[in-house]
């Protein structure tokens, strides 16, 4: 339905779901939306999306394919947690915020974080472990605690001429 704005937390939690078509008006994926849907393969989010919401996609094993939309500013704490087939990604370009823990345990290989991004927050990508190359965006000033702990396939960080601080770990 057009009016649907928003998806209720834990509101398809541990389903059998596999692949998932949301209606274009919907604009913030709510807390564990669709967490724990082991069979989900496949996300095609509205193009009006803002918000991914906390573990809303956390233990989502099978899920390879999630196509972010353009007007995504932020992926919540554990969006996609443990989502252990998921491959790649690409950020959009208005995102500002990926959330603590939000794409660890995935199997991204390359990333790269548009120069909206602020924020990058504590692990979120956390044992990645094919994870070979990132480019880090010049807006950021902090790499933040564990961002990139256990990435043992990193041969390639670009760090950003402004950045201040890094974490333990990182």
């Amino acid at each position: 339905p057009s009016s649907l704005k928003s998806i209720g937390k834990f509101s398809f939690s541990n389903t059998a779901l596999k692949s998932v078509k949301l209606p274009q008006s919907v604009e913030y994926i709510k807390d564990g939306t669709f967490s724990e849907c082991k069979n989900l393969e496949y996300i095609n989010l509205s193009s009006s999306m803002k918000r991914i919401g906390n573990q809303a996609f956390e233990n989502c094993e099978k899920l390879k394919v999630v196509d972010l939309t353009d007007n995504l500013e932020q992926v919540g704490d554990y969006a996609f947690y443990n989502c252990k087939s998921l491959e790649g990604i690409v950020f959009p370009d208005l995102l500002k915020s990926i959330g603590v823990f939000s794409f660890s345990n995935t199997k991204l290989k390359n990333i790269i974080i548009p120069d909206s991004v602020i924020e990058i927050r504590t692990a979120a990508f956390r044992e990645c472990v094919e994870l070979g190359e990132i480019k880090l965006p010049d807006s950021l000033k902090t790499i933040e605690e564990e961002i990139l702990y256990n990435c043992s396939s990193l041969k390639e960080i670009e760090i950003p001429e402004g950045i201040k601080e890094i974490g333990t770990l990182a």
